[in-house]
C-alpha cells in the first residue's frame, strides 16, 4: 500500500516537475566542480579522492556514454557537443588539474578520466579542434620527469592514442611536430579556463619532452596542416582553415624534415622506466602504430622518430646480456609470455 502512494507522488512530482534532462545534469556536475575550485584553499591537503571531484567526472563521463547508446545515425548527442563546442571546456580543464595537481592526486584523476573518455566512446570526436588541442596539452605534460609517479596513466593516454590512430591513420598528423604556431601555446592553460578553475599551475617547459628538442621553422605550418586535407574535399591554406576543414581527410601529407612523431618518441622513453608494466604497455603502442600500412605512418616511424635506432640498440643489449653458457635448445624451453 505504502509502495503504491509513493508511487503516486513521484508520478505527481513527475508531472509537475519533470526529471532533469541529460545535459542539465551534465551541466549541473560541471558547476559542482567548477564550485570546487572557485572555493579551493590551496592549503588544503585533502588528496583528490577524498573530494567529490572523482564522483562529478565520473557521473559526466557515465552521461555521455549513456546518451551515445542511443545516438542514432553515428549523430553526435548534446553532452558530446558541449564538449566539442567548448560550451562545456572539460577537457580543458582536466589539462589544467594535470598541470596544478590540486588537489594532490588531480594528475592522475586527469589523465584516466581523459582516456577512459577516449575508450568508453565510439566516437571521441578527436578531430575537432576543441578536443585534440587539449590532448596536445595533455601530451607535453606527459614524461616531464624520469619515474613520475603518474607513468602509468601517461603509458595509458599514448596506448589509447595509438588505438584511435590505428582506426583513423589520418590522425597521426595531429600528434606530428611541429603542429602549432608558437610552443607557448601548448605550455599555457587557456585564460578562461584560469577564470573558471583559478589554482596555481606547475606549468613548465618540460625536461625530457620530445616535441621541445626540435627546433621549429619560422612558419612550422608551411607544409604540415593540424589536420589531414585533401585537394578535391578542401582548400585549407591557414591553420585556421585546418581547424573549420577538420573533418576532411587527406590522400598525401607532406611532411618536414623538422617533424617528429610525438606518439612514438614518447613511448620510446617509457622503455627505460623502472616499472616493467609501463614498458610493456609502451611496446604494445610501439607495435601499434608500426604496424599499420600506410606509407605516411611508416615514414614518420622511420625517418621522423628515433624508434629503429632504438630498438635495435635495445635487442643488442639484450642479445649481450644474453650469457656464453646459455645452451640454444633451452630457448625453447621458455615460458615467454607478453
Amino acid at each position: 500500500m505504502l509502495s503504491r502512494f509513493s508511487d503516486v507522488l513521484q508520478s505527481a512530482a513527475d508531472v509537475l516537475a519533470p526529471p532533469a534532462t541529460r545535459l542539465e545534469d551534465f551541466e549541473y556536475h560541471w558547476k559542482m566542480i567548477l564550485n570546487f575550485y572557485q572555493n579551493y584553499d590551496e592549503n588544503n591537503k585533502l588528496h583528490v579522492e577524498e573530494t567529490r571531484i572523482p564522483h562529478h567526472l565520473h557521473q559526466m563521463l557515465q552521461l555521455i556514454v549513456d546518451e551515445e547508446k542511443e545516438q542514432q545515425g553515428g549523430t553526435v548527442g548534446p553532452c558530446m557537443e558541449a564538449i566539442v563546442q567548448r560550451s562545456i571546456c572539460l577537457l580543458d580543464a582536466l589539462c589544467a588539474l594535470a598541470a596544478a595537481e590540486r588537489p594532490p592526486g588531480a594528475r592522475a584523476l586527469a589523465l584516466t578520466t581523459g582516456t577512459a573518455l577516449l575508450r568508453r566512446t565510439r566516437q571521441p570526436c578527436v578531430n575537432s579542434a576543441h578536443v585534440y588541442r587539449p590532448l596536445q596539452r595533455m601530451l607535453i605534460q606527459c614524461n616531464e620527469n624520469p619515474a613520475s609517479p603518474t607513468e602509468k596513466e601517461e603509458v595509458e593516454l599514448l596506448l589509447t592514442l595509438c588505438g584511435l590512430v590505428r582506426k583513423e591513420p589520418g590522425l597521426a598528423n595531429i600528434f606530428t611536430t611541429p603542429f602549432v604556431e608558437d610552443k607557448s601555446t601548448l605550455l599555457s592553460i587557456p585564460e578562461d579556463i584560469q577564470k573558471l578553475i583559478p589554482i596555481r599551475s606547475k606549468v613548465q617547459t618540460p625536461k625530457k619532452n620530445p616535441l621541445f628538442e626540435v627546433e621549429l621553422p619560422p612558419n612550422p605550418l608551411r607544409n604540415v596542416s593540424i589536420i589531414r586535407t585533401g585537394k578535391d574535399d578542401c582548400n585549407a591554406t591557414s591553420s585556421s582553415s585546418a581547424d573549420d576543414n577538420a573533418s576532411c581527410k587527406s590522400q598525401k601529407t607532406v611532411y618536414d624534415d623538422n617533424d617528429k612523431f610525438l606518439l612514438i618518441d614518447l613511448l620510446l622513453s617509457y622503455l627505460n622506466s623502472a616499472d616493467n608494466q609501463v614498458v610493456l604497455r609502451a611496446c604494445e603502442g610501439i607495435m601499434i602504430v608500426s604496424s599499420l600500412p600506410e606509407d605516411d605512418i611508416a615514414n614518420l616511424v622511420t625517418s621522423c622518430s628515433p624508434a629503429c635506432e632504438t630498438i635495435v640498440h635495445k635487442l643488442a643489449a639484450k642479445y649481450r646480456a644474453i650469457p656464453a653458457n646459455v645452451d640454444p635448445s633451452d630457448v625453447d624451453h621458455l615460458n615467454i609470455t607478453w
